[in-house]
């Protein structure tokens, strides 16, 4: 019963009132690591790279030919070496990689 409403963006983005807050402004002040899927439904592409540009210092690693919305540790999706070991190294040692990183989805 409620759904189309809560999946309908029109009635909202050309409501005939100004905004009550101010937008959000985006910052860090710890390095930030991306993990994200080129095909993910959730979070597109074009969104993910927004984002990172937005982020002070951020690495991103992206699982290319994935249409997944989670790709680390096999959660949701299947393994993926590449990903796994950029991430470990973040969690465990505190590390980001150098650049950012293409892994292929297997």
């Amino acid at each position: 019963m409620f759904g189309s409403l809560i999946y309908n963006l029109t009635p909202c983005s050309f409501w005939p009132a100004a905004p009550a807050e101010p937008p959000t402004r985006v910052r860090n002040d710890v390095p930030v690591l991306m993990v994200g899927a080129d095909g993910d439904p959730a979070a597109t592409y074009e969104g993910q790279l927004h984002a990172h540009r937005a982020l002070a210092g951020s690495r991103l690693v992206m699982l290319r030919g994935a249409f997944h919305h989670t790709v680390y540790a096999g959660l949701f999706a299947p393994r993926n070496t590449c990903v796994d070991l950029a991430v470990n190294r973040y969690l465990i040692d505190g590390i980001l990689p150098s650049r950012d990183t293409s892994c292929l989805n297997s």
